[in-house]
């Protein structure tokens, strides 16, 4: 496979493909793994990287079910490893790797210190929290207080229009 980048700013370029790090590059380049490169650009210069070797397509995770004393259970065979980002973080951490069986609690989040948790599964071969996976968020909203706040949005949205309310999970 072959990637091409044209650069209009002339800044950093950062790639993220997987095997990118073991493809031909013929420019200056710094590797992160081997999933990731970074090279400067100059403005109107195009850059090339062949033999990007091919991706083989593997499943991944795809259900997870979770409760508020932090259970985690899924239904996929193979190790995974356990993500987890408190509150809006837009990053995971990881909070357990090579994990067998379909099911684990966390035993070290203090999940009365947040609003919300969301956990997140991945092959155990993942580079990070961004790899596809299953995921899911508690919160500590019961079970009426998730009921009124559809409610309230149904009703803003019969007055200006949008969408179904998001589906809270835990």
């Amino acid at each position: 496979m072959t990637l091409t980048v044209h650069s209009l700013a002339g800044e950093a370029c950062r790639l993220r493909y997987p095997g990118v790090a073991a493809a031909d590059i013929p420019f200056p380049h710094t590797a992160d793994g081997l999933n990731r490169i970074e090279f400067p650009t100059e403005a109107g210069k195009t850059y090339r990287v062949t033999g990007i070797p091919a991706r083989e397509k593997k499943p991944v995770p795809d259900t997870l079910r979770a409760d508020r004393t932090l259970n985690l259970e899924w239904d996929f065979p193979e190790p995974v490893t356990v993500w987890r980002a408190a509150d809006s973080s837009p990053v995971y951490e990881k909070a357990a790797e090579g994990v067998v069986g379909g099911s684990w609690k966390d035993e070290t989040f203090d999940f009365g210190a947040a609003e919300t948790v969301t956990y997140k599964i991945t092959r155990s071969d993942a580079e990070d929290g961004a790899d596809p996976g299953a995921f899911v968020t508690l919160n500590h909203a019961t079970e009426a207080e998730k009921q009124r706040y559809r409610y309230l949005v149904r009703q803003l949205n019969a007055v200006c229009g949008g969408a179904e309310p998001p589906e809270f999970l835990g």
